[in-house]
């Protein structure tokens, strides 16, 4: 959600305003913009090789124990989310050019704004591949008070 945020900020920086009907075809002036867009997208759907998903995860499998249909519903929350996702990438960076893009020269992402969001990024497909790199720690600490106490 953090890189979505600053991409927000750098949308707005370019083309002056933050509505997606306004935009339309910024990829073909910021295809490494799109691309990291995309990738943040798929991560905060919980897609699979990213940390996010884990988390989900293990809330459903949770979830599914309680209740299926709590769980359904918890479920058709991520569908939704990744409709609105993957239609803000379709909005913002497909089709034709939006009136805001329209005649407007804009740079692609530069190092400084990359820097981050790659960060960001890999930390989540690092934790997506091996997340236990995180979560032995954190069980052995668990289990370290659950002794003391």
């Amino acid at each position: 959600v953090a890189a979505l945020f600053i991409f927000a900020d750098i949308l707005e920086r370019r083309f002056g305003t933050s509505e997606m009907g306004s935009l339309g075809g910024v990829y073909k002036k910021m295809p490494v913009c799109a691309g990291l867009f995309a990738a943040a997208v798929l991560a905060n759907i919980g897609l699979p090789g990213f940390a996010n998903f884990w988390g989900e995860f293990s809330v459903f499998a949770a979830l599914w124990q309680f209740s299926p249909i709590v769980c359904a519903l918890a479920v058709s929350g991520i569908v939704i989310s990744a409709v609105y996702g993957l239609r803000a990438v379709a909005n913002i960076f497909m089709g034709g050019e939006g009136e805001a893009v329209r005649g407007r020269e804009a740079k692609d992402v530069g190092v400084l704004e990359r820097l981050p969001i790659v960060l960001l990024l890999a930390g989540l497909v690092v934790f997506g591949f091996a997340p236990k790199i995180m979560t032995n720690s954190l069980n052995s600490s668990f289990v370290e008070e659950v002794v003391e106490k």
